[in-house]
């Protein structure tokens, strides 16, 4: 660097500021962002020299106590708000939704006189819905007139475990062959869905 701090040449290029300089000055002590040096009289090529001044700082508005409590608003109670009825309404649909699709099952599934099995598919709101999806490939698989039944036992482990059971009173290697398409058509693809609640098998009549 020369020496002459009247040079008015154009260096739009960035230098390191000189040895022992700050990179920001100011009569606050607050760093200003890194900009492209300016080459004028009474400043460094290489070094930033900032000069702040009231005007030139970022105004902050003022929020009172007032303005801030006021834009509080408290959650509305169970009697004022509109958030529980809606909740209620929206149950309600559920479950009558949840019912008539039970009552639905009864259509294709022979279910026993406990509550069993009932009571398994208002725990397992999702399994009514893939029953029903599963009426079609079954008939398709086993034949329109066959039998299906749903019937909830307990495993080894204390878990419920739901299956639906084809009353078949043919040949076992029928029987066999009808379960592996109705397992490759449509079960494997949906078997997630169950949780490994469910499970499609037979019995032989």
């Amino acid at each position: 660097m020369n020496g002459n701090l009247g040079d008015q040449t154009s260096h739009n290029q960035w230098e390191e500021a000189p040895a022992g300089l700050p990179l920001y000055q100011s009569s606050f002590d607050t760093p200003s962002p890194r900009q492209p040096p300016v080459t004028s009289p009474g400043t460094y090529r290489g070094h930033l020299w900032a000069s702040f001044s009231t005007s030139s700082l970022l105004s902050t508005e003022v929020v009172s106590t007032e303005q801030i409590r006021g834009a509080r608003q408290p959650l509305p109670s169970p009697k004022e708000g509109s958030l529980i009825p809606y909740l209620e309404d929206q149950m309600t649909t559920f479950e009558a939704e949840q019912e008539a699709l039970v009552q639905d099952l009864r259509k294709h599934f022979q279910m026993p006189p406990d509550s069993s099995v009932i009571t398994f598919l208002n725990e397992h709101r999702n399994i009514p819905q893939l029953l029903m999806e599963s009426t079609e490939h079954l008939k398709d698989c086993f034949g329109p007139s066959t039998i299906f039944t749903l019937r909830a036992q307990l495993d080894e482990s204390g878990s419920r475990t739901l299956y639906a059971a084809v009353f078949w009173s043919g040949k076992l290697q029928d029987v066999r062959n009808a379960l592996d398409k109705f397992d490759n058509d449509w079960w494997l693809s949906h078997a997630g869905q169950a949780g490994g609640y469910l499970t499609f098998t037979y019995e032989l009549v």
